[in-house]
């Protein structure tokens, strides 16, 4: 058992072997066309499962201090394992939208916010000295996982359908449960605050609103462009293979992002990393708008999926605690209802997704504005 014990370096495994199952969850864009074409489903009705996926995992986080509580990090992680499992195996032998609803977006966004907000509160353990850095790191393996996944579907798809993907997706999440599990067989349940972050500027209720309205806008214009990578692309006039592409970049964007941002927060304050990465998603998805080829609009994609990483690594360092990130984290939830299921809604009334694009560019600009609202904090020091 002394093989077990919980040193910092397996404990940020432990995190990151979640989260990079967990990650699967933004391939989804690679699922649209399968589960149309399973359920008989619309694009809008499809768009809605990730986006009840989402709401599901906000629901999750903002639960995730009490579950905490309740729960030391191993039968946590198992049962995150188990529900992330037991939901995708629901989904794969659903013939029609409700059960996949159920499946895929009640049970396993559940169980993925669940191991979500586990895996970010344990990561400063794992480099005390360098807290954003940490969650940095679990966050790039969220991505990293959504990358692989977008490779490993098809792939799985091309061997036995839609089920067989959904099956080994299933198994290979259940094993990555495990392994965190037996990492973290003898983890201590962590405190409330995952970052210590004394000098961050989101103590005040001012302050919280700011960086959920921020949150908010940012995370809009993410998830309408992971969720739909795929068909962005497709939409562009791109292939099959450079619409896959586009799924894995826009993942790969994300895992540098979420390092990146990490480092950067480690040095100087969050308001200044927020505020530039909010604006280079406004960039991005607005030059996503006039590019004329499928390989432009990869690029674009590519960096709106790096400042969403970005994002994603430094909120919950900004927020100070998991229970303030709860709070704050709902923004993400009411993004995700109305962002992936807005962005197919747009596409089934206009045929492509220019408007959605606009609509992701403003989002991401109003973000920006918001993220300027924030007191400067301090620097800190290298």
């Amino acid at each position: 058992m002394a093989l077990l014990r919980p040193t910092p370096l397996r404990t940020l495994v432990a995190a990151s072997a979640l989260c990079l199952g967990l990650g699967s969850l933004h391939a989804f864009s690679l699922l649209l066309a399968p589960l149309e074409a399973a359920t008989g489903a619309s694009r809008t009705a499809v768009s809605f499962v990730y986006s009840a996926a989402i709401v599901c995992l906000t629901l999750a986080v903002f639960l995730g201090h009490r579950l905490m509580v309740w729960l030391a990090p191993a039968p946590l992680a198992l049962a995150v394992g188990v529900g992330a499992a037991a939901g995708l195996a629901f989904t794969a032998f659903g013939d029609h939208i409700a059960i996949v609803t159920l499946g895929y977006g009640m049970l396993f966004g559940f169980a993925n916010g669940t191991g979500f907000v586990l895996a970010i509160t344990l990561a400063p353990r794992g480099w005390p000295r360098r807290p954003a850095l940490a969650v940095g790191i679990v966050t790039a393996a969220y991505a990293v996982g959504a990358m692989a996944f977008s490779q490993l579907l098809p792939m799985l798809r091309a061997g036995g359908g839609l089920r067989a993907a959904l099956l080994g997706l299933s198994g290979t999440i259940g094993a990555l449960a495990c392994i965190a599990a037996a990492l973290l067989s003898r983890a201590s349940r962590p405190a409330s605050q995952p970052v210590p972050a004394p000098d961050r500027e989101t103590g005040s209720t001012n302050s919280i609103s700011w960086l959920w309205l921020g949150y908010f806008f940012c995370a809009t214009a993410g998830l309408m462009a992971i969720g739909h990578a795929a068909g962005i692309v497709a939409a562009a006039g791109g292939s099959d293979g450079e619409a896959a592409a586009g799924a894995v970049v826009i993942a790969g964007g994300n895992m540098l992002g979420g390092l990146a941002a990490g480092w950067l927060t480690d040095r100087f304050a969050a308001r200044p990393v927020l505020i530039g990465m909010a604006a280079g998603s406004a960039v991005a998805t607005a030059l996503a708008v006039v590019a004329t080829t499928a390989s432009q609009t990869i690029a674009c994609l590519s960096l709106v999926g790096f400042a969403y990483g970005a994002i994603i690594a430094v909120y919950p360092v900004a927020a100070a605690s998991s229970r303030s990130f709860g709070r704050v984290f709902t923004a993400w939830g009411v993004a995700g209802l109305i962002g992936p299921w807005m962005a197919g809604a747009l596409y089934d009334a206009t045929g492509d997704y220019t408007v959605a694009l606009l609509i992701a560019a403003a989002a991401s600009a109003a973000a920006a504005v918001a993220s300027s609202r924030l007191s400067s904090g301090r620097h800190r020091a290298a």
